[in-house]
């Protein structure tokens, strides 16, 4: 949702906001259409996990492994390799440098999943 969120700020702040607003409602445009695309979002993938049970389980994997990829090379970039790289240096070999760092996300990316499949089937429950 964090990724779906700043998405949704980013294009509508460069493709919406600045063009049609001024001052201070640049900034309400920008969260209002952060704030909707997520609970489009969340409404959406709620009904596709809950009508297509299968699909909708491989799509939420999809979407966690590529948001969970996301957050992590946003963290290492900004953050830990100061905007050197995307990945963390673990190993002198580049391509295996990066078969560790993508490791390491897909691992993130499962426990997110569970997480997700868990709280999807809580919400179905009630």
């Amino acid at each position: 949702k964090l990724v779906v969120f700043i998405a949704s700020w980013y294009y509508t702040h460069h493709h919406f906001s600045v063009k049609f607003s001024s001052g201070y409602a640049i900034y309400f445009w920008d969260v209002l259409a952060a704030i909707l695309a997520v609970i489009i979002y969340s409404v959406l993938f709620q009904v596709i996990h809950k009508k297509f049970g299968v699909l909708g389980k491989i799509l939420n994997l999809a979407i966690s492994f590529f948001s969970s990829m996301t957050v992590y090379c946003i963290l290492v970039h900004g953050f830990i390799t100061n905007e050197k790289s995307y990945f963390l240096p673990l190993l002198n070999n580049s391509l295996m440098n990066q078969v560790i760092n993508y490791i390491i996300i897909s691992i993130i990316s499962l426990v997110v999943w569970k997480r997700r499949e868990d709280y999807l089937v809580e919400t179905q429950d009630e």
